[in-house]
């Protein structure tokens, strides 16, 4: 089997051409597991993710106690439209696997998308609370963290291939004789190269977001005081910094973090929304109109941004008509945040209203 040639092929982006291979392979040794994690890798990467069942069912008859192939078929479930195939697929991974992270990340994110929040809602706490017991599954609960620290699971992160249950460990598991090819192959992916791991201040700044979580606001803030020592400019950390002001009760300091990731990033609109909100939740109409404006009077920085921004174009028109109903700013604000969430508090911080934004979760 030239399972070497095939790994290179999907390293370079060329996957029909490893498909071939990798399918000899299966017919050749129709019990080495590589045959048929390559076939699945392949099909994936080559936008043919149905076509991957069989050599997953194969997977799981060669491979009963292994966790990695449900993870899998959850995720080929889930991009086939069966939500309640998937989740059932990542409960099987989970139980097998109780370290793994990405499964319950994925979980959480089908649940939403079935409109069963609450119970999506109970899978990210439990992912919260778990103590991993392996260096690699903190550090995959480091990255979840990072990911959703803003707007929860609905925002998984996009397209990225690091994050989709037992992939990783499929190409593991083609790369174990060939030392020279050990990363994922990012090329093989429409997604684009995934993102790097955390650094250090990233795994401080998830560390404060856990214990929030759990309550601990003060132990947080302090945590996060350490991270903008570091990292004063850190645009993500300033939001985080902010998030857990508001819920110290200390909204002016909250406020100031706000302008000076904004300062840092002059198109970062979550920075606005969340401004919006500390002001609008304070009561404040005129400051809250102001930011709403600016925002919308901005550059986003991205593609994420330009989304945001849209959302807010809307809450501010809606804001406008509270206003001009009620007779003055003041009354119009208070009708508006009976609409709008742009107030509402999650278990910890704030984060803006749902909408537009929980439809786009890609993984």
């Amino acid at each position: 089997m030239d399972l070497e040639k095939a790994n290179a092929l999907l390293s370079d982006g060329r996957a029909e051409e490893a498909l071939g291979l990798y399918e000899e392979a299966v017919r050749k040794s129709p019990e080495d597991e590589r045959g048929h994690c390559g076939a699945v890798v392949s099909l994936v990467a080559a936008g043919r993710p149905a076509e991957a069942v069989p050599y997953l069912e194969a997977l799981i008859r060669l491979l009963p106690g292994a966790a990695y192939p449900h993870g899998m078929m959850g995720s080929v479930m889930e991009l086939a439209g069966k939500s309640g195939e998937a989740v059932a697929c990542f409960d099987r991974m989970i139980e097998i696997d109780p370290d793994e992270m990405f499964g319950r990340l994925r979980k959480a994110v089908v649940l939403i998308e079935m409109g069963r929040t609450g119970r999506a809602d109970e899978c990210m706490e439990e992912l919260a609370a778990i103590e991993p017991r392996s260096a690699p599954a903190a550090r995959d609960k480091a990255r979840i963290a990072a990911i959703v620290e803003y707007d929860g699971p609905e925002d998984g992160g996009g397209f990225n291939p690091e994050l989709m249950p037992g992939l990783t460990t499929m190409w593991d598991i083609l790369v174990s004789e060939d030392a020279q090819r050990r990363a994922l192959p990012a090329a093989a992916f429409a997604g684009g190269e995934p993102e790097p791991l955390p650094e250090s201040l990233d795994l401080d700044r998830a560390e404060a977001m856990a214990l929030a979580k759990r309550g601990r606001y003060e132990e947080a803030a302090d945590l996060m005081d350490g991270v903008l020592r570091a990292r004063p400019g850190g645009v993500a950390d300033l939001g985080v910094a902010g998030m857990l002001l508001e819920r110290l009760g200390r909204a002016t300091e909250a406020v100031a973090c706000y302008e000076r990731a904004i300062e840092a990033e002059p198109g970062e609109m979550m920075a606005y929304h969340l401004k919006c909100g500390a002001l609008a939740a304070r009561g404040d109409a005129k400051g809250a109109a102001e930011c709403y404006r600016a925002a919308l009077g901005a550059a986003p920085s991205d593609a994420n941004g330009a989304v945001i921004q849209a959302d807010m174009r809307a809450e501010y028109g809606e804001l406008l008509r509270c206003a001009q109903r009620a007779g003055s700013e003041r009354r119009g604000l208070a009708a508006f945040m009976k609409k709008k969430g742009v107030g509402a508090r999650p278990a910890w911080g704030r984060r803006p209203a749902r909408g537009r934004r929980a439809k786009r979760a890609g993984l």
